[in-house]
């Protein structure tokens, strides 16, 4: 902290100034922030605040609840540090801290025009948007066991992190015009985790109107890794393991506070059967049990009841999403064909089977991932042919590829298209085919070369990467392809509808054949038809359905597909 000889005036005016040494300096609410001038990827000026709390540190009493708003500080906050949350990586080593509720603005100017109000983006998780004319703010949020614990009930509901993102969000409304930013025109963004976080902000009550378009990257409510419907057994092995089990979960729920973040992460190591296996051992669940819920209700209600928010989404997946989990035993079949029926429930996210109903007022939802007979029967006839669809080799590339990505490809092809047939406004669908130069080394665990876009692959087009150790966009199309999808984002962001080139980019319609926008490179790009992306019907008969419940009303069973 730093006190100003004109700070005083500051408060008095509320307007950005500059200090001494010619950096940044802007007045809200909860006090002065400093902040820095950076460079852009295209070489550009820019102002940046980086560690600005939006919310009171989630530890102590504060761990696991909700967000609680910020205190105002004394003096000026040096916004020039960046935090990271409290996580377990590979190896199992813990980085980041609890305390990491703080966000980042960057603004594109060396000075603010109080009469020019610039579109905002906000992106959940991860580097920094290529930016245009935006504000950009990004973010951290409770990860993990701290962000998402349930055991479903009032102590431990879980939701937490997703809690944080909707302060953020609020956060922006009440700030961003200090910053020039419009807050009438604020755009969410994300990839994978954050794309399916910013589709669940359109079913959360507590984020409507916060924001006014939404882009979802790799990353849909209906993706089978996305909603937990039983999040007891996660909650329990890390509970079991810091020693905090009773059967009283009011003491449980003590004893969890008492405990260090370091051992609370650590824990989370007892759930990994694989340095990324499972995918998500915490993930967001449903809170019908509590009146301040995030989710109310499974994805599949809120699109079938149409009760959601109606604002634009531009949706986007990679032509080979499936590389993300085949990717992890490229080079290790062998141990992979040896232990099958092992691996196969992490690969699918589909590793907690229980045979329960669970009942909500007259609503009652069955979990077809059982063990019973019929499901044990129908397994063991599809393991074999799910075992030759996972066995990479280069001739059958194509076709074992196919199968995979018909998996990754069903979420959010399913909600797009329920998505567009309840809301008044426009739905964009769009499957990126181009990679372009690889990014990652070939020892990456996550992105093996030569098997296609993958999960993930295209971010180099939107953010900066090489803060997460990745190379940089340096080829001509890669960067011609760069500038056309920045361009198209911020078009989004600005009118919500994204324009790339001279493409008329034509919306999901409300039924028939899906429409997307089909992009294999910076001049072969165009609009297409299909019925499907994928042939469903081969993994739908493995009732492996734990994002989709049949739904038992009264005596009416409908099955929302």
């Amino acid at each position: 902290m730093e006190l100003f000889r004109n700070g005083i005036f500051l408060i008095l005016t509320a307007v950005l100034v500059s200090c001494e040494d010619d950096r940044p300096l802007v007045s809200i609410e909860d006090g002065l922030i400093r902040g820095t001038f950076k460079e852009s990827f295209n070489g550009r000026k820019y102002m940046s605040f980086e560690g600005i709390p939006y919310a009171q540190p989630p530890i102590q009493k504060l761990r696991f609840k909700e967000p609680e708003a910020i205190e105002p500080w004394p003096g000026v906050l040096d916004a020039t540090t960046t935090y990271t949350c409290i996580q377990i990586g590979l190896g199992g080593k813990v980085s980041g801290q609890e305390d990491c509720l703080y966000l980042n603005v960057y603004v594109p100017r060396e000075k603010l025009n109080p009469e020019e109000k610039l579109d905002v983006i906000v992106h959940i998780h991860g580097g920094a948007f290529m930016m245009g004319d935006v504000v950009y703010v990004n973010f951290n949020y409770r990860l993990g066991p701290f962000g998402f614990l349930s055991v479903g009930d009032i102590t431990f509901h879980g939701n937490y992190g997703l809690k944080d993102q909707t302060m953020v969000l609020q956060w922006v409304q009440k700030n961003i015009e200090k910053f020039g930013g419009n807050k009438n025109s604020v755009t969410i963004i994300g990839l994978s985790a954050g794309g399916a976080s910013v589709h669940l902000h359109y079913f959360a009550e507590i984020s409507k109107g916060l924001f006014h378009r939404g882009f979802a990257q790799s990353g849909m409510a209906l993706n089978p890794w996305v909603l937990k419907q039983d999040a007891w057994p996660s909650a329990q092995v890390v509970i079991d393991e810091v020693g905090c089990a009773d059967e009283n979960i009011k003491v449980t729920y003590r004893c969890m506070k008492q405990r260090t973040g370091l051992q609370i992460a650590q824990a989370v190591q007892k759930l990994y059967k694989d340095p990324l296996l499972p995918l998500t051992p915490f993930a967001p669940t449903t809170e019908t049990f509590i009146p301040y819920a995030f989710l109310n209700a499974a994805p599949y209600i809120h699109l079938g009841a149409k009760q959601v928010y109606d604002v634009p989404l531009l949706v986007s997946v990679t032509t080979e999403e499936g590389t993300l989990p085949a990717a992890m035993f490229y080079n290790r079949i062998d141990e992979l064909n040896e232990r099958w029926n092992y691996w196969l429930p992490y690969l699918l996210e589909y590793y907690f089977f229980f045979t329960n109903t669970t009942t909500t007022g007259s609503l009652t939802c069955w979990n077809t991932t059982n063990t019973t007979t019929r499901g044990n029967e129908r397994w063991n006839y599809w393991l074999p042919y799910l075992l030759e669809y996972y066995q990479y080799d280069d001739e059958r590339k194509d076709e074992i590829s196919a199968k995979i990505k018909e998996f990754y490809f069903k979420g959010a092809e399913k909600s797009a298209k329920l998505q567009a047939n309840a809301t008044e406004s426009k739905v964009y669908f769009m499957l990126m085919g181009y990679g372009g130069e690889p990014i990652a080394d070939d020892n990456n665990p996550l992105f093996v070369n030569g098997l296609g876009v993958g999960h993930g692959h295209d971010m180099k087009f939107y953010y900066d990467t090489r803060p997460l150790g990745f190379k940089e966009v340096q080829t001509e199309d890669d960067i011609r392809m760069k500038d056309m999808l920045v361009d198209m984002v911020v078009e989004f962001a600005k009118t919500g509808k994204p324009q790339i080139g001279d493409i008329e980019f034509q919306p999901v319609p409300k039924s028939g054949n899906l429409k997307y926008l089909s992009i294999k490179g910076p001049d072969d790009i165009g609009m297409k038809s299909t019925k499907r992306l994928g042939a469903h019907e081969f993994w739908k008969s493995l009732e492996l359905r734990e994002d989709e419940h049949i739904y038992i009303i009264g005596e009416k069973t409908i099955e929302i597909l």
